[in-house]
């Protein structure tokens, strides 16, 4: 909306008045449609070609005459978008503004996000995970029943030798 408005309003200022060989202004952008205008307007070629044709003056044969480039000057300030409620400057502004708002909002969720995530982690662990209380806790028992099933083997084993030194 605002490159499409910028350009017709830039033309319609352009074409009245006159170049550096005083002839009549031709549009200075090119852009065919309000959709995608921001993407698809252009300088128009002849003036690409020629600087002297872009227009700032009010009257032929007039140097120093830049009433025409004032008035496209002063365009920046005048309602010319939102039905005529809102300047350049302010629709840009609130352009702008829209977007921060947008990217703060995005943060914002990009980092609950992350919290989220965070969370996830620890609960899976928490099911999942290896306690190491737990683990030390069933080390010693096992430790504990090694050192049992090891003694009762010593006492079988020592019982064999008495019963084999008996029959001797």
């Amino acid at each position: 909306e605002m490159a499409y408005t910028l350009a017709q309003e830039v033309n319609r200022a352009h074409m009245t008045g006159y170049d550096r060989e005083s002839k009549l202004g031709k549009q200075l952008f090119v852009v065919e449609k309000r959709e995608g205008a921001a993407k698809e307007i252009k300088v128009n070629e002849e003036i690409m070609q020629n600087a002297g044709k872009i227009v700032a003056a009010a009257q032929p044969n007039s140097p120093g005459d830049n009433r025409v480039a004032n008035v496209i000057s002063s365009m920046q300030y005048a309602k010319k978008l939102s039905g005529n409620e809102s300047t350049f400057d302010d629709f840009y502004a609130s352009t702008v503004g829209n977007v921060g708002i947008a990217t703060s909002r995005a943060n914002s969720e990009v980092e609950a996000q992350k919290g989220i995530v965070e969370q996830l982690k620890n609960i899976r662990e928490s099911i999942s995970g290896v306690s190491l209380d737990e683990e030390t806790a069933k080390m010693i028992e096992y430790q504990k029943t090694f050192e049992a099933s090891a003694r009762l083997i010593k006492t079988v084993d020592e019982m064999l030798d008495t019963v084999m030194s008996l029959k001797s």
